[in-house]
């Protein structure tokens, strides 16, 4: 993993326009009784159409921005050495690394103050 140079986060840059109509093939694929939960909600919908509609309109929140998986951290995936390179280099971490049966997460700032998550699957 790389931490060297003046890198500009993805969102703050130009993004690949390849995903510009980027569209997840799952939504049309989802089953009749697909359900989905949320405080906002404050309850839950079920079924394949109340689920797209619901997750198509949290998406139009965010089509002003761009995003981009960063995918794998190099030939290092320890994650404990990844977090004390970067804290090293002074990025800021909310928590400290939490592991659970699905593998190992911890909560970033980017400069701007907007958290990630990095994650390692068990």
């Amino acid at each position: 993993m790389s931490i060297k140079g003046d890198v500009l986060a993805q969102y703050l840059g130009h993004g690949d326009p390849a995903l510009a109509d980027y569209y997840p093939a799952w939504l049309d694929n989802m089953a009749d009784d697909a359900t989905v939960e949320g405080s906002l909600l404050d309850g839950a919908v079920q079924g394949a159409e109340a689920v797209r509609s619901i997750v198509v309109a949290i998406r139009s929140l965010y089509d002003r921005q761009e995003h981009k998986f960063a995918g794998p951290c190099g030939e290092n995936d320890d994650p404990a050495t990844i977090v004390a390179q970067l804290k090293t280099a002074g990025v800021r971490f909310r928590n400290e690394i939490v592991s659970g049966p699905g593998g190992q997460q911890i909560l970033v700032e980017d400069p701007c103050g907007n958290v990630m998550e990095l994650f390692q699957p068990a």
